[in-house]
């Protein structure tokens, strides 16, 4: 009971934290006037795959799961704290950017439901649930379908987080330079022709190399999907709002992702599920219209 009250309370601050700091890097990217989002989500990224590897160290020295928790709690917090004194001030979240960015009245009417927020949030859905395919079962789809090891088929998760990571490393460089517009487009084909692989490839290798190649497609678009909703709010507290509203989307589909693909794989088999996610995914590309043309600084565009 305890633990569950607990994982209730981290889970609210931790989705509460996440608009948070979605939303300030969106007021850092208006006053910079150059594209960060990408670069924040690559921190993530790396954290993920460094605390899995701290993780599984802990758990060779045997040290217990609740010493773990506790060390580490007493590590992150002051160093959190630490880091929160280089944000900007609240002042910056409720007014920032130039003249020609929206007011924050565009919020008004529907508290934040607009048009824009509607598709970027489907489009944010049908990534999570795509993320949460690979996430939750590519070690199973490697073993079962491809006949891959155990620990060989944890091999197309690795790949994934790893290659994810490089491409938000590299991503705000990409959005100055083709637009994030273009670059979604591009990114979001190359996730397309990952899953193609991942399904048709005849071997564990191949496959694995498909979720690799899934890594570098997704890595960017989440971060470019969160800076549209984000600058399309204007300035001032409509950015985080609009943001918040995608993130109900994503966690949707990070919470019904690995059930839906679970409860289509007793139906149809795992690698037509798998399949299934490929048309989706072309709906989400032929969705960058979305995006702004260019980088943050520019007026934004209603899809």
């Amino acid at each position: 009971m305890q633990l569950s009250l607990a994982l209730i309370v981290m889970g609210t601050v931790h989705g509460t934290l996440d608009v948070a700091m979605n939303g300030h890097a969106v007021v850092v990217e208006r006053l910079r006037q150059r594209p960060v989002m990408n670069g924040c989500h690559a921190a993530w990224s790396v954290s993920a795959v460094v605390g899995s590897l701290v993780g599984a160290a802990v758990l060779r020295s045997g040290v217990s799961p609740a010493g773990h928790l506790l060390w580490a709690g007493g590590v992150l917090l002051p160093v959190g704290l630490a880091a929160s004194a280089w944000l900007l001030p609240a002042s910056a979240d409720r007014e920032s950017g130039p003249a020609d960015v929206p007011e924050p009245s565009r919020v008004s009417g529907r508290g934040g439901w607009s048009g824009p927020v509607l598709v970027l949030g489907a489009m944010g859905l049908a990534l999570m649930i795509c993320e949460a395919a690979v996430t939750s079962w590519s070690g199973v789809f490697l073993h079962d379908s491809r006949g891959a090891t155990l620990g060989a088929a944890a091999l197309g998760y690795t790949a994934f987080t790893m290659c994810q990571a490089i491409g938000r490393m590299v991503g705000d460089r990409l959005t100055e330079r083709v637009g994030s517009r273009r670059l979604f487009r591009l990114n979001g084909s190359i996730t397309v022709l990952g899953l193609v692989t991942v399904v048709v490839g005849p071997s564990q290798f191949v496959s694995t190399v498909g979720f690799a190649v899934m890594g570098i497609g997704t890595s960017v678009l989440v971060p470019l999907i969160f800076s549209a909703a984000g600058h399309a709010g204007g300035r001032g507290p409509g950015a985080a709002t609009f943001v918040s509203r995608v993130t109900t989307f994503t966690y949707a589909g990070v919470l019904a992702g690995p059930a839906l693909v679970g409860w289509l794989a007793q139906v149809f088999d795992l690698a037509w599920t798998f399949a299934g996610i490929i048309p989706v995914m072309i709906a989400v590309v032929l969705g960058a219209k979305a995006m702004a043309p260019a980088g943050p600084g520019e007026t934004p565009t209603k899809p």
